[in-house]
């Protein structure tokens, strides 16, 4: 009995060994069996839950924007009137006009950070309601606007604390793996 000769050409191909459940192992260009969680072959599925990270920084959202619109309503209904009032009581005569525009810079100050922050607040509304259902850019979104949180968090005083400890989750969170997994799962 003689035995093929492995460098002939046109001898048998070698065999393939069997996978669990049943399937052959792919040869000469044939798709394989689809992988597992996978439908018609595709790439596996991502979570089909939204991990417990994710879910909390959703709520991490909602709370800054909650603490940033607290922050706004405190700066229109008393700083900006308090610092008017300090200057009306600062005196008058030469002075005061220099003081009309000191009060006049303060407020505008005030008010186009009144206005940012409000911008801020609808970023991170929008943001919390895409966790549910957006890409990978709303986690990337995520981790730029806790950046941004933790500085404007440094800026102002005790709910400033909240916004900065917040962010700083809302970066860990959104870093993590889980979070990608969610985030750059397939959407149908």
């Amino acid at each position: 009995m003689s035995y093929p000769d492995p460098n002939n050409p046109y001898g048998q191909p070698p065999q393939q060994p069997q996978q669990p459940g049943g399937y052959a192992q792919p040869s000469y260009g044939y798709p394989g069996p689809p992988a597992a969680g996978a439908p018609y072959g595709g790439p596996p599925m991502g979570p089909s839950t939204m991990p417990g990270t994710v879910r909390a920084n959703q709520v991490f959202l909602f709370v800054i924007a909650l603490v940033q619109t607290i922050w706004c309503v405190i700066a229109v209904t008393v700083l900006i009137p308090d610092i008017e009032d300090e200057v009306k009581n600062a005196g008058t005569g030469a002075a005061s006009e220099d003081l009309d525009l000191i009060s006049d810079i303060g407020t505008g100050v005030m008010y186009t950070l009144v206005g940012v922050t409000a911008i801020c607040v609808l970023l991170g509304i929008v943001l919390a309601l895409q966790h549910g259902k957006g890409g990978n850019a709303v986690r990337i979104c995520t981790i730029v606007y806790g950046a941004f949180g933790i500085m404007g968090g440094l800026i102002t005083a005790a709910l400033g604390l909240i916004t900065t400890v917040l962010s700083i989750l809302l970066i860990i969170f959104a870093a993590q793996g889980k979070s990608a997994a969610w985030f750059k799962r397939p959407k149908v």
